[in-house]
This record gives structure tokens, sequence and C-alpha cells, in this order.
């Protein structure tokens, strides 16, 4: 007689952990007969990828692709029809598209059938909700219009909650009418090429959290969100000439082209992280602490930084969805912090130890692109501090 072993059939005790899950997965998906829809059944098939994802002690987004993969391929040694739906459900994350299976249900063929409609920004400066808006060829067997929102902290620079919820109207509808009763908050449309950058930038990091925040849909809806926001262009790196060739450069056009180019390098090289996240704060910290620390800058360059950042922080206003009101704000913060920002740079109170020493090599004379005259000079530089100190 053959063993259990022999004959394919494992014990139990014996089975990987991976395979118990997946077994458990299975076990769900009897589910996906009883939907009525393809949306339904990508949320069945997301909160089940979502468990995973939970229980993960780190690096979240590969346990949720190596959990998506191998599931799939566990799957194909069985031959159920609930494993064949999952199948066909899963197929979305990835490029092979498995056989159907026998009397399919109608919205079987309608799964990633789907294409973006919209792209929002709401909230105030303190609290963003992104939203992508999404809609099925055939909403009948496909399903309803529907969001994914991300709501991001960015004091923590993470997701506070991640959902996708249906219909994409009422919910649109029901932040406008929120806009009307408070002013501070705004709905607004944004670039989805943004949109995609912004929330999958928070993603990741929310992602190699070691605790997650204490929503279930950030971890039943991640799988789906994910996967819906790779329909949203990529976004393409802006860049200065991006800036160059939008009409609020048009207030500098007239501008030395050499200033007007370091100018830019310095406030690109700030805010190098994020070039569309202004507010009258970092405006501020910019003018008043890190360019009067860093930067050496004749007459010529303090009058014209604060005109070049003037028009920098319209563009990246409109181009992030900012409400005219908060760009408003950081173009008055600008010119509030403008004399100040003059009498700091003239003066050099502020200067750092490496901005000063740039200043004495410069006036030794010093060829920046002899490498050995520049470390002699450091080194000289460097005792006369220390005989200074003592």
């Amino acid at each position: 007689m053959p063993t259990p072993e022999a004959a394919g059939e494992v014990p139990a005790q014996r089975r990987s952990a991976a395979a118990e899950r997946y077994d458990l997965f299975l076990s769900v998906a009897g589910d996906l007969d009883r939907v009525g829809s393809a949306y339904d059944a990508e949320l069945v098939v997301s909160t089940m990828l979502g468990a995973a994802y939970a229980i993960a002690d780190g690096n979240r987004a590969a346990v949720l692709a190596e959990t998506t993969e191998g599931l799939r391929q566990h799957l194909t040694r069985n031959q159920t029809r609930p494993a064949a739906l999952l199948q066909a459900v899963l197929a979305t994350y990835g490029d092979d598209a498995p056989d159907a299976p026998d009397d399919p249900p109608r919205w079987l063929e309608h799964l990633a059938q789907v294409r973006p409609t919209g792209a929002h920004v709401f909230g105030d400066k303190d609290s963003v909700t992104y939203l992508a808006s999404f809609t099925y060829d055939d909403p009948d067997d496909g399903g309803p219009d529907h969001v994914v929102a991300a709501v991001v902290d960015h004091d923590e620079g993470q997701l506070r909650d991640l959902f996708v919820a249906a219909p994409a109207g009422a919910l649109l509808a029901q932040l406008e009418a929120a806009t009307a009763t408070d002013p501070k908050v705004r709905l607004t449309e944004v670039d989805p090429r943004k949109l995609r950058a912004e929330v999958e930038r928070f993603l990741a990091t929310t992602d190699d959290l070691a605790t997650l925040p204490e929503t279930r849909s950030l971890t039943s809806d991640r799988a789906l969100a994910a996967l819906r926001l790779r329909l949203l262009p990529e976004n393409d790196e802006l860049t200065v000439k991006d800036f160059l060739d939008a009409p609020e450069a048009a207030r500098i056009a007239k501008a030395d082209a050499e200033s007007r180019d370091f100018a830019l390098k310095l406030i690109s090289g700030f805010a190098e992280s994020d070039p569309l996240r202004w507010d009258p704060a970092t405006v501020r910290t910019f003018l008043l602490d890190w360019l009067p620390a860093r930067a050496l800058l004749d007459r010529a360059d303090i009058e014209l930084v604060p005109k070049v950042l003037s028009a920098w922080v319209r563009w990246a206003g409109r181009m992030s969805g900012l409400p005219a009101r908060e760009v408003a704000q950081n173009v008055a913060a600008v010119a509030l912090n403008r004399t100040e920002f003059a009498q700091r740079a003239r003066s050099g109170s502020h200067r750092s130890e490496a901005a000063t020493a740039m200043i004495e090599l410069l006036k030794d004379g010093v060829d920046l692109d002899d490498e050995k005259a520049v470390a002699d000079w450091l080194a000289t530089y460097n005792l006369r501090g220390d005989d200074e100190a003592e």
C-alpha cells in the first residue's frame, strides 16, 4: 500500500506554513462565485492578500508581492472552480491570464477593464487626502465608479489610512459640500502623475513601519489600491526646465540668465526631496536660515533670489493643486522675509563655518580645480583656527 507521501498527500504537520495559508485563502475563494461584479471580486482578493500584509514583520511590499506570486503558483496544482476564479483575479496583478473556468461568471471578463477618470486633493495644509477616481467599461458587471483615497500625514511622512470606496461621485460630492462649511479645506483637481508619485512615496514609507496605523482598510484595500494607482501615468521628474517653460517664469524673463540659473539651483537644491511642497514656514526657513548659512551671494543674487522664489512657489502651487489662497500665502511669505534675508545675506551673521572657509579660500586666490592646493590651504586654515582657539 503506498504511503501518503508517495501518493502526493503530505501530512498536514509537514506542510509549509505558506501552503497552509494558501489553502486558507482558497477556502475563502468560494465567495467569488457569489459576488455580482468584478469590483466585488477584486475587493475580496485584496482583503485576502491584506491578511499577509498585516502580519508581515517588515518590508511589507515584498511580502505582498511574494504572497501574490506564491498563491498563483499554488493554485496551478488545484483544479477546483474556486481556484480557477481566484487565479483569474490574481492575474490582474501579473501578466499571465489563466484559462477561464466552465460557465464563468459574467463579471470575469470585466476584470481590470478599468480606466482613471479624475484626480483630486482634499484638505488643508496639515491634513491631505488624495483621491483617484476610476470607472469600469461596463458598470453592470464590472462595478461602480470608485475612488482610491489616501489620507496623508505630512508631519510623519506616512499614510494614516488608505481605502477604496464607491460610488466615486457621492464621495466627491460629500467632500465638495464640506468645503462650503469649512473655509480651511479645499477640494481641487491635481495632476494624476503628481498624485501617483505622492501616494506611492508615502505608501513605501508606510510599508516599512514597525507598526501600521490602526485602520483595517489600510491592510484590506492596500493591494487593490496600489493596483489602481499603477493605472495612473507615471510622474516625470519635474525639472528646472519645466519651470522655465511655465507662464510663471515670465516674471523673471529679463533677469540675467547666469544669476537666474544660480538662484534656481539653490531653490531646487533646498527642495530636492519635494520641489513642489512649500508653505510659509518653509519659505522662511529657506530665506532666513538655509540660504544665509550655506550660500555665498553677491548683491545681484540677493536681489534676484526672492524674485525667482516668488515665481517658483506660484508654479509649485499650480502644479501641486494648492488652493489659490495658500499660494498667495507663500508669495506673501517671500515678500515678508525679503528684507531680513537681505540683511543676513549681506552681513554674514548666519554664515556657516564651511561658507566662511570658502570665502577665505577665494580671497586667497586658490585654484578650486587644483585638489592639492585646496587640501594644503585647508590644512593651513584649520591650523590657523586651532591657534586662534588657543
